[in-house]
């Protein structure tokens, strides 16, 4: 099932309400007060697992993506994002590879024309210092 950042976060969160108003409402038709605790805890265990998964599928690959930023700040052209998501992480993911592909080919076009012009300045200071030297 594929869905959205929003649509995981409203159904871990929808998940965690259902959690707690089931143990809520186990915990009202218990007449031991020791039960009622152990159910309320097994309903704040399980909400705090759906909310640690829930955190987990989000900011894993956020930070990620962070690491792969923070790599072609520093100068790291050649850091790429693994694609594994079709939601809107997974886009982001694909824009920043499409970005840094095109960062690193102007780069390596930069590089070539860099080299060429230093080539061909040689080649000019080379000449003329021939021409000077046989005014001479």
């Amino acid at each position: 099932m594929n869905l959205t950042i929003s649509g995981k976060i409203l159904l871990m969160t929808l998940t965690t309400i259902v959690v707690l108003v089931c143990g809520y409402a186990l915990m009202s038709r218990v007449k031991s007060p020791a039960l009622s605790i152990v159910v309320l805890i097994v309903a704040i265990g399980l909400a705090l697992l759906i909310s640690k998964f829930t955190t987990r599928t989000i900011l894993t690959p956020v930070r990620n993506i962070s690491e792969a930023i923070e790599g072609v700040s520093k100068g790291d052209l050649t850091k790429r994002i693994d694609i594994i998501r079709k939601d809107e992480i997974g886009g982001i993911a694909v824009h920043f590879n499409a970005f840094a592909e095109k960062l690193w080919n102007t780069f390596v076009q930069f590089s070539k024309g860099s080299i060429i012009a230093s080539s061909t300045a040689t080649l000019l200071d080379n000449a003329s210092r021939e021409m000077a030297s046989s005014m001479e």
